[in-house]
């Protein structure tokens, strides 16, 4: 028996990904783009395609335009429609340049079960209340739920500008969020847990 879809909720983001911005794009630094190709097969290049979306998305300021997905689909050699379509499926790429701080909350399971909405909420309160369309009233944050990020033994986990918060309550969040705001190192807290970024893919 196939899992019931909410499709209304996926077609209501695919529309608001239908937009794009017409912006020219290169990538800053082709070692990088020949870092990302050297994993993948050589006959197969588009396997390269989400590494290359999050570089693309990284280096044009948290987002996705025309010029990106057409620098991306002369790489891989696929259109830049089918690009266009992959980055669609996936929620972590935008299409809409975000406020000046990304922060991504997830909503995996361990999160869930351990106050990640509890964090959200926090995270609301600390910057002026219900975020619109991802966005905190004070224009200063852009506010994601994801899926999991691979701290399930730390939940609740968020991710604030590439860097990993774990073991959060929302009291630490607030401090966080607080600390941002009034341009603070977060590093110097003790009450938070806080990890290097990612690496890049």
């Amino acid at each position: 028996m196939l899992a019931s879809v909410n499709t209304s909720r996926f077609f209501a983001r695919l529309n608001k990904k239908s937009v794009l911005i017409q912006k020219d794009f290169k990538f800053s630094d082709q070692s990088k783009v020949d870092a990302i190709l050297a994993k993948y097969p050589k006959e197969n290049k588009r396997a390269a395609t989400i590494p290359l979306l999050h570089l693309g998305q990284r280096e044009n300021g948290g987002y996705l335009t025309t010029g990106v997905l057409q620098a991306i689909s002369k790489i891989v050699g696929v259109t830049a429609g089918r690009v266009h379509e992959t980055a669609c499926f996936y929620s972590m790429f935008r299409f809409q340049p975000p406020n000046n701080h990304i922060v991504e909350v997830c909503k995996g399971l361990s999160c869930y079960l351990t106050g990640s909405d509890n964090v959200k909420e926090a995270i609301q309160k600390a910057t002026g209340g219900t975020f619109k369309e991802g966005k905190s009233p004070d224009g200063q944050f852009t506010l994601e739920e994801v899926e999991c990020l691979g701290a399930c033994a730390n939940a609740p986990v968020m991710i604030l500008d590439g860097v990993y918060y774990q073991n959060l309550t929302a009291e630490t969040a607030k401090i966080i969020i607080e600390c941002v705001k009034a341009g603070k190192s977060v590093k110097e807290l003790d009450a938070v847990h806080t990890h290097p970024p990612r690496p890049l893919p």
